[in-house]
């Protein structure tokens, strides 16, 4: 016999053999558990040191089931079937959850979705070659944000015409860490994002002397002829210095919240492409100005399916194709 859950007249008929001083073996017997349950149910029934009392104990295990289904909860099959389906299209976990939010799917987390293909590959699943990139398992809330206003701007105050990308002009920035040749002194790129057009403007932050100066300036220098209205950062130290942004550009600066990547996704996404360029990992300590130019010319002439193939650089600044098809 294994053990099993106890039945609300499992647990009276307990009250009663208890009672009749019958033994815990023979109380097991006749209720076909094993003993272990029964001992299990008489320590959990019993109010402190009195008897054991059988709807004190039902009121118990009902407690711990309610306690146990919010710590875990779950989701139907059909779902997870639904995911892998989208996630073998080679849609990313935030494409997924994206779209099944558009139809009548119960909701699903981008954690979540991650949680389960960590657990599908465990069990021996390919699921996750599927995915773009990989995805670091964080410890949430060990990770301050440096040196940042506590009272910095929220992304929720953002206007509806950025988050809808209705009109040119609202940004997004973050910076790709490289290798360090010094502890503590990472090699950085500044990478600008226009969230209607997804233009480009990648830099090696420089100018002062402290990094949150660098991206300062280097924001400043690298926007001052292209339309603004607002830019959305990462809650990292080295945007500290956003208000000297905000004063030279005549903007509005955002903050996204914590571990929330999927709020700037057209920054992370371009960051990716770039990545292609300067894989994760390596420094771009031996890029030139020249290069890093390169790699955004390149971004910013490549076609795009979002913008029904025109290239960032045609809707942003109007830009001629790239290349000319003769037929």
């Amino acid at each position: 016999m294994c053990y099993a859950h106890l039945t609300q007249s499992q647990r009276y008929q307990i009250e009663a053999l208890k009672q009749a001083n019958v033994a815990v073996d023979r109380i097991a017997h006749k209720l076909g558990v094993h003993r272990s349950t029964v001992y299990r149910e008489l320590r959990r029934g019993s109010r402190k040191r009195q008897a054991y009392v059988a709807w004190y104990a039902q009121e118990a295990a009902e407690r711990r089931i309610r306690r146990s289904a919010a710590n875990h909860p779950t989701k139907p099959a059909a779902l997870w079937r639904v995911v892998q389906r989208l996630i073998r299209l080679e849609w990313s976990p935030e494409q997924v959850r994206g779209y099944l939010a558009r139809f009548d799917h119960p909701l699903v987390s981008v954690p979540a979705i991650y949680a389960h293909l960590r657990r599908h590959r465990r069990r021996g699943g390919s699921l996750y070659e599927h995915l773009r990139f990989g995805r670091r398992h964080h410890r949430w809330g060990r990770h301050g944000t440096g040196g940042i206003d506590p009272d910095r701007p929220s992304i929720h105050s953002r206007p509806a015409s950025a988050q809808q990308r209705l009109a040119p002009g609202h940004w997004e920035g973050d910076t790709l860490v490289g290798g360090r040749d010094a502890p503590g002194n990472p090699h950085r790129l500044l990478s600008l994002v226009e969230r209607h057009s997804r233009y480009l403007c990648l830099r090696r932050p420089e100018g002062g002397w402290s990094v949150s100066a660098k991206v300062a300036k280097t924001t400043t220098y690298a926007l001052r002829r292209l339309s603004i209205r607002s830019i959305t950062f990462d809650n990292g130290s080295e945007f500290a210095d956003y208000p000297v942004i905000a004063k030279a550009l005549n903007c509005k600066i955002f903050f996204a919240d914590t571990h929330s990547p999927w709020q700037r996704g057209t920054c992370e996404n371009t960051i990716g492409l770039v990545r292609q360029y300067v894989p994760k990992g390596t420094s771009g300590a031996h890029l030139s100005k020249a290069q890093i130019r390169t790699i955004q010319n390149k971004l910013n002439n490549r076609p795009r399916k979002c913008l029904e193939f025109k290239t960032p650089a045609e809707v942003l600044l109007r830009a001629k194709p790239p290349v000319a098809l003769r037929t």
